[in-house]
């Protein structure tokens, strides 16, 4: 949309989890659960320096995991993953973010809920494929 990238991913999880405590290689306590994992994101360049070289910039994403299937828990949202940073970017492929993640985890048995915040720093890299041009 216009200098404001968007981005969206859909994921489809099957997991194959161990029941603590239990021995890790008795099938029995071993059980398959699925989810749909959603991010939607945004980044948008921020005003400051060269218009044609927009180095700083704001990213924000929010990713849903829903449980669904026999062995789903008490609840069908699992997690939610709400994020937001101010980001720098290095070269054409690569860029670091500052950033905050608050992380809402329900537990299996329904009652018990965990709110995890997070400061990070990260490096991305992307790797073109394609050829270049010169």
């Amino acid at each position: 949309m216009g200098k404001i990238g968007i981005q969206h991913r859909l994921r489809l999880e099957q997991r194959l989890v161990g029941s603590v405590p239990g021995p890790a290689f008795d099938v029995g306590s071993w059980e398959t659960r699925h989810r749909f994992r959603y991010m939607l994101r945004s980044d948008i360049p921020l005003p400051i320096g060269d218009p044609r070289n927009r180095r700083w910039g704001i990213a924000i994403y929010d990713e849903v995991f829903n449980q669904f299937g026999a062995n789903r828990g008490a609840r069908y949202l699992d997690q939610n993953r709400a994020y937001g940073a101010l980001t720098y970017k290095l070269t054409k492929t690569n860029r670091l973010e500052f950033g905050y993640l608050h992380q809402y985890v329900a537990q299996r048995n329904g009652r018990v809920v965990e709110h995890n915040h997070t400061w990070q720093v990260a490096l991305f890299s992307v790797t073109p494929f394609g050829r270049s041009k010169r």
